[in-house]
């Protein structure tokens, strides 16, 4: 009973949190470096979205002047 007073998480519970940032750590590392990879499709899909608007705005453009 003592110990767990100077230790407040407790030897036991020391281990289980060690253990558990050992199985999630790997898919959260994982989860990131997949999100960080999707930004750059990300980018190029917006400058590609940005491109068709501004190339439909000018032909608006052109068919509306006489």
């Amino acid at each position: 009973m003592a110990d767990t007073a100077e230790d407040p998480i407790g030897t036991t519970s020391g281990v289980s949190l060690r253990i558990a940032f050992l199985l999630v750590s790997p898919p959260v590392f994982l989860g990131a470096y997949v999100l960080y990879r999707a930004r750059d499709h990300l980018d190029a899909d917006a400058a590609k979205i940005f491109e068709a608007v501004a190339r439909a705005m000018q032909q608006d453009q052109e068919r509306s002047d006489p």
